[in-house]
């Protein structure tokens, strides 16, 4: 698993759904993996001119640090389209303290990064999420986004 070409990945598909002004919250710069996410998502953005990181909040990889992120985001006068999260903790930390309507008007892409079993033993905590549209497997990426183009 490549955690510089993942995140990579995660920025150049937000680019091409049409998101410009993108955010990320990034893991322990201590931890090489975080390192490495940060890199490879702001790499991408740094490559094309039209792309810009308009927002990036320091975390830890922990619920609280999603907290923390959202009561930073909810205080910026321009928000990102489009939030990068580089673990799932600190993206349900920040969606779960989001006001309602908050996400509905922006996105917060779910770390897609994949979870190695020894993540299973500091995240068993964590609620099960469960997806809010039947079949979402098969639904295409660009049906959760059109409502962030006009931000």
């Amino acid at each position: 698993f490549d955690a510089y070409q993942g995140a990579s990945l995660v920025a150049k598909h937000l680019f091409e759904q049409g998101f410009r002004r993108m955010g990320i919250i990034e893991g322990p710069h201590e931890m090489p993996e975080a390192r490495f996410r940060t890199n490879g998502f702001m790499d991408y953005i740094k490559q094309h001119d039209d792309a810009s990181l308009l927002w990036d909040f320091k975390g830890d990889y922990t619920l609280q640090a999603g907290i923390r992120a959202f009561h930073a985001f909810d205080a910026l006068g321009e928000k990102p389209q489009a939030i990068f999260a580089a673990n799932d903790a600190m993206a349900f930390g920040f969606m779960e303290t989001a006001k309602p309507g908050i996400i509905s008007r922006m996105t917060l892409l779910w770390s897609a990064m994949i979870t190695s079993p020894c993540a299973k033993i500091t995240t068993h905590a964590l609620p099960q999420l469960k997806p809010i549209t039947p079949g979402w497997q098969k639904t295409p990426l660009t049906t959760y986004y059109p409502a962030l183009k006009s931000l």
